[in-house]
């Protein structure tokens, strides 16, 4: 009987850990939801933006090796049927 005992006392124990650990995760996890109407006042950088330049590539610079806007072409050979 004492061991009966003893083994419902520790999945009681058990059963009150895994609950509280439960409990902590939902706090965690609600918790920047309800705190977040402080933090919109804060400074917000702007996003890291690159310069495009849209002006044509001058005739005296070297082009890209990669043809970006040129005609697409196969390069897999033509199989035909020789029969």
């Amino acid at each position: 009987m004492r061991f009966n005992r003893n083994l419902d006392t520790s999945k009681l124990a058990g059963l009150a850990m895994f609950c509280s650990g439960g409990l902590i995760l939902v706090i965690s996890l609600l918790a920047p939801t309800f705190t977040s109407s402080y933090w919109e006042e804060d400074f917000v950088p702007e996003g890291f933006r690159v310069p495009v330049n849209l002006s044509p590539i001058p005739e005296d610079e070297p082009r890209s090796p990669i043809p970006a806007t040129e005609k697409i072409q196969g390069i897999q050979p033509i199989w035909t049927r020789s029969e």
